[in-house]
């Protein structure tokens, strides 16, 4: 899952001669004040307060863990809509790091493993809802599975989106059907205004 590359080469270039850190410019992406630009995966770059240890690490075939349901919100759905699409228009394309930032800490021992795959494609990607098939977490293929193992909370208060394999956009519109095997799941919440990313599929 995963162009507005020139802004993003723009914002770096005069956030360079602002002294603006990488972090802090492609924090705005979220829709959410950044979490810190201090350059490194730890420390005030990730505050517990938006990054809690997750909850669990349940045995169930999966690096991903269970999310904390601390300072959780419940979904706004019209919100959810378009800020989960903000987020995972970057997820996997830039740096480990951006990772880290757009996702929870349940879903960080994936995060490292992708990037130990992989080197990202660079840029960002302008998905769309017809794009994807999302709603609250409960539609998902996998909501038996994660609510089994971490909760009926924290399903209740997660947005999936299903992304069909791009380029993008897709066409026809995207459904479940068109590339069963290629489609990528993720459930997404909201913590203080940060949309992040704590469970996904393949």
């Amino acid at each position: 899952m995963r162009r507005p590359g020139l802004v993003a080469t723009a914002s770096l270039a005069v956030g360079a001669l602002l002294g603006l850190g990488a972090a802090a410019l492609f924090g705005a992406f979220n829709g959410a004040a950044p979490v810190g630009a201090t350059g490194g995966l730890a420390g005030d770059s990730f505050p517990p307060s938006i990054y809690p240890q997750p909850a669990s690490f349940p045995h169930w075939g999966d690096a991903t863990g269970c999310a904390s349901l601390k300072n959780v919100a419940p979904i706004d759905r019209r919100q959810a809509r378009r800020r989960s699409l903000r987020v995972l228009s970057q997820w996997d394309r830039i740096s480990e790091w951006r990772d880290r930032q757009l996702s929870d800490r349940a879903e960080w021992p994936v995060v490292t493993q992708n990037w130990k795959r992989q080197s990202g494609h660079g840029h960002v990607v302008r998905l769309r809802a017809t794009d994807v098939v999302q709603g609250p977490a409960r539609r998902s293929p996998y909501a038996g599975l994660v609510g089994h193992n971490c909760g009926a909370q924290i399903l209740r208060r997660s947005w999936w989106v299903a992304t069909c394999p791009g380029p993008w956009p897709v066409k026809p519109r995207c459904t479940l059907d068109t590339a069963p095997a290629l489609t990528g799941h993720a459930m997404l919440l909201d913590r203080r205004g940060h949309w992040l990313v704590w469970f996904t599929y393949p």
